[in-house]
């Protein structure tokens, strides 16, 4: 269970860093919330690049306070914003656009988010191939725990418990980069 919490800390501290030192504002090229792959959580679906304001309210009440990020130089116009919910977490730039999602228990209470619908805590890693296709780093190496998928401008990451032999999917996450 150690082992495994550490990967998933180690995961989501690699995502967190990328995503604070990194622009964030969107481009003309910024998928449209129909576009990719999304989140669906309270049954609202959530897509990086979509206005977090126009989300906000089919998430439901936060599960905790919304924490200010900032950027490795401490620029404020690189300021995120993390919100979180049970077992989920978005975080949207200052001018309100999501740039990263997470699934993870590391965040309180039991939610209901999956990745496309379909892709939960828990679920195996066959299963979340035979729901997202094969990633980019398929066949998985020895030393890899994550499926890793591209596509323009987002990262998908999930994450597999080294414990259950990287059958069982511990975390997910969603990132947006820009140029």
């Amino acid at each position: 269970m150690k082992r495994t919490l550490c990967w998933m800390l180690l995961g989501l501290l690699l995502v967190t860093l990328l995503a604070g030192c990194t622009a964030n504002t969107p481009g003309e090229n910024t998928p449209a919330a129909s576009d990719g792959m999304y989140v669906l959580f309270r049954n609202t679906k959530v897509s990086l690049g979509m206005n977090y304001a126009d989300v906000k309210e089919g998430l439901g009440e936060e599960s905790g306070p919304a924490q200010d990020v900032l950027p490795c130089d401490g620029n404020e116009d690189g300021k995120t914003i993390l919100h979180f919910y049970p077992g989920f977490a978005v975080t949207e730039n200052v001018d309100g656009v999501i740039v990263e999602l997470e699934i993870s228990e590391l965040y309180e209470g039991e939610g209901d988010a999956a990745l496309m619908g379909k892709v939960k805590i828990g679920a195996t890693q066959e299963e979340a191939i035979a729901a997202l296709g094969e990633p980019n780093n398929y066949p998985l190496p020895e030393d890899d725990y994550g499926l890793m998928y591209g596509q323009g401008n987002q990262y998908i990451g999930v994450f597999l418990d080294p414990d259950s032999n990287k059958e069982i999917v511990s975390s997910i996450s969603m990132l947006l980069m820009e140029p």
